[in-house]
């Protein structure tokens, strides 16, 4: 995931691994729904996902989100 767009932080730490709906997402960021449903949206785009499990899944992959302990 070389060049990032600035979208890809703030979504990363809305999902957190954690399954987050565009409401509660955009709740904890101070943004709006459509904007997180847009950044997410994007995502799936960028990384062709099928569904938030896959993009969970790619982040947990990549490294972007830690397993809890």
């Amino acid at each position: 995931m070389g060049d990032r767009h600035p979208c890809v932080p703030t979504v990363q730490d809305g999902l957190g691994g954690r399954g987050r709906s565009n409401s509660e997402i955009a709740e904890d960021l101070f943004i709006t729904v459509a904007t997180a449903k847009s950044h997410v949206s994007r995502l799936f785009t960028k990384l062709g996902a099928r569904d938030r499990v896959q993009l969970v899944i790619t982040a947990y992959e990549v490294g972007l989100v830690k397993p809890p302990r």
